[in-house]
């Protein structure tokens, strides 16, 4: 980024422009009209592209890895962290809902965390219907046969149906995989 190797990206370098910041003005997590903002926008002269590495980890959990500065238009110095927002990955919320057709909003469904979308969700985003027809094996077997679909069903409801169960070591049968 910093083309002209001065120590500092600014409009002297070529992606200068190309730079922007986003302020989740609303805190929803998602990009709305005036929250991305070009760097002259946000009255950002240049970013020293110097920065010390760091343990610091703030009151929320958020690791603060390496630490530099910035020039203000108006001339001030300012800190400028690269932050590792602290985050549970199981506590997610499906933004990107897709309609659920009358056929799959009677069967079960289960709640999904983390990159899984719910049984509705998925079986609505699965456009082969494989996940649909698993499930309803489930429903009409019994048994050995619905342990064995019911497996089938989550592996293919995850996106590991086709990993190995036995890839990573012979002693762990299911749990490498979910």
């Amino acid at each position: 980024m910093d083309s002209n190797n001065d120590g500092k990206i600014d409009n002297q370098d070529t992606n200068f422009n190309n730079l922007k910041i986003w302020q989740d003005k609303n805190s929803d997590g998602k990009l709305d009209e005036g929250e991305l903002l070009s760097l002259a926008q946000a009255g950002v002269k240049s970013l020293n592209t110097n920065y010390n590495n760091s343990n610091e980890v703030d009151a929320n959990n958020n690791a603060h890895k390496q630490q530099g500065s910035f020039t203000t238009t108006a001339g001030a110095t300012n800190k400028m962290n690269d932050v590792w927002f602290d985050v549970d990955l199981a506590k997610t919320i499906e933004t990107d809902l897709v309609e659920v057709n009358d056929v799959i909003a009677n069967l079960p469904n289960l709640a999904g965390f983390g990159n899984v979308h719910s049984l509705h969700q998925a079986m609505a985003l699965d456009t082969s219907g494989e996940l649909q027809d698993l499930v309803e094996q489930v429903i009409s077997a019994s048994g050995a046969e619905q342990n064995d679909a019911l497996t089938q069903m989550i592996y293919h409801w995850t996106g590991v149906e086709d990993i190995d169960p036995n890839s990573r070591t012979a002693d762990r049968m299911y749990g490498n995989v979910i």
